[in-house]
């Protein structure tokens, strides 16, 4: 071989042994893969300071009675150490997934166990992570709700479970059994009380004079009928949400919304019912006397002619007083469903319009907070559809005759 081209040949040798080496010095080395191997829950409703022994087992009684919302569960990371290490993971980055979901926003509060792979992770539920949480705890039927956990990085997928095991499942606690037994008999006996008193003539009977004979009610008023179911649905969505997740902040917009349609129809109804009484007792107090002296003629005449003109008169004036009598409201209550659907001239549509939109409405909302466990966010067309339904009671109401 010539010379020339063994000085041409030596140094392309040099250069690629030197590239290569350089590419195994500057490739970096494979990420350390973490899985996830075991959880464990608090033997107490408090956070507690430390994870389990090695090997240890937790009761399955003390298991299910004690993860839930504000309590800590313990999650074992393997080859997190090394993870630390080499990847320079910081474990406190790591966030919890429950049945595969990202729990924003909650991340370990704690690293612990003897090779220093156990985080801790409190159950709190935050704006962020509230969504995840009304589709783990929304539709409760029992206690308890297995859910599998894991860890992971946010905003990617959740480590897997280590080779040979199933992910890691925990017993969540949706509600203190005793606890939401005593609301639930609370609510009922509130019910049954508010139907107490309404049966005796309160809450929810028109509360305009005259009062009513002796042994009888005034009848039921729809508007306060109204207001009382939203109250309810309201009151009950309260304590039911606040029972699972322990947030009392939940009354929407919405609700408030709803609730203040409610009273201010009651109180339309009610102004309606002042004015309409008030111009009926003005009407009464100036042709009573007028019929009074119309009669005493018609007694003293004589004259044929004269007779009939009075007479005739007469029949307007009686026309004029039933008029302004109807314009009162109904005196005696005749039953819950007669009062508030009907009037002189029986069912009107206006008022059987406003019960159905009432009830679909209400069973709707008892059906989302069951659901997700937030009072519904009803769009505006459907707070307008309720507001037009109780407009049009209230301007039926004013030439509305009930007698």
């Amino acid at each position: 071989m010539k010379l020339h081209t063994l000085t041409l040949i030596a140094p392309a040798i040099l250069l690629l042994s030197s590239s290569l080496a350089n590419a195994q010095q500057t490739t970096p080395p494979p990420p350390v893969t973490m899985t996830v191997t075991d959880a464990w829950l608090d033997g107490t409703r408090h956070p507690a300071p430390r994870p389990p022994e090695p090997n240890a087992t937790p009761k399955p009684d003390l298991m299910r009675a004690d993860a839930g919302l504000h309590d800590r569960i313990w999650i074992e990371v393997e080859h997190l150490p090394e993870a630390v290490q080499k990847d320079k993971v910081n474990p406190r980055d790591l966030v919890l997934y429950v049945n595969g979901q990202e729990l924003k926003g909650i991340k370990a509060v704690a690293v612990d166990g003897p090779k220093q792979n156990w985080l801790g992770f409190d159950l709190l539920r935050t704006a962020d992570s509230d969504p995840v949480w009304r589709t783990i705890l929304g539709s409760p039927t029992r206690q308890y709700r297995q859910v599998t956990v894991s860890v992971g990085f946010p905003d990617k997928q959740q480590f897997a479970s280590t080779a040979g095991k199933s992910q890691p499942v925990i017993y969540l606690r949706l509600y203190y059994g005793w606890w939401l037994l005593i609301s639930i008999v609370g609510l009922v006996l509130a019910v049954f009380w508010f139907y107490w008193l309404a049966k005796r003539g309160h809450l929810i009977h028109d509360s305009d004079p005259p009062q009513p004979p002796v042994g009888t009610m005034k009848p039921y008023s729809l508007a306060l009928t109204q207001a009382a179911w939203w109250f309810f649905f309201v009151i009950g969505s309260f304590v039911f949400i606040y029972m699972i997740t322990g947030d009392y902040n939940t009354i929407t917009d919405q609700a408030l919304i709803l609730m203040g349609i409610g009273t201010g129809t009651a109180l339309g109804a009610f102004m309606i019912n002042a004015t309409k009484r008030n111009t009926a007792d003005a009407d009464l107090n100036t042709l009573g006397p007028q019929r009074a002296k119309l009669a005493a003629d018609i007694g003293q005449t004589n004259d044929p002619v004269a007779l009939a003109d009075k007479r005739a008169q007469l029949e307007v004036l009686d026309k004029k007083i039933a008029d302004a009598k109807s314009n009162l409201s109904k005196p005696v209550s005749e039953s819950f469903f007669d009062d508030i659907l009907t009037d002189v001239d029986g069912i009107t549509l206006h008022r059987f319009q406003m019960v159905i939109w009432t009830v679909v409405l209400g069973l709707i909302f008892a059906v989302g907070v069951y659901r997700t466990l937030a009072m519904p966010q009803f769009n505006t067309t459907l707070l307008a559809l309720m507001g037009i339904s109780s407009l049009t009671y209230l301007g039926f109401k004013i030439p509305e005759r009930q007698n």
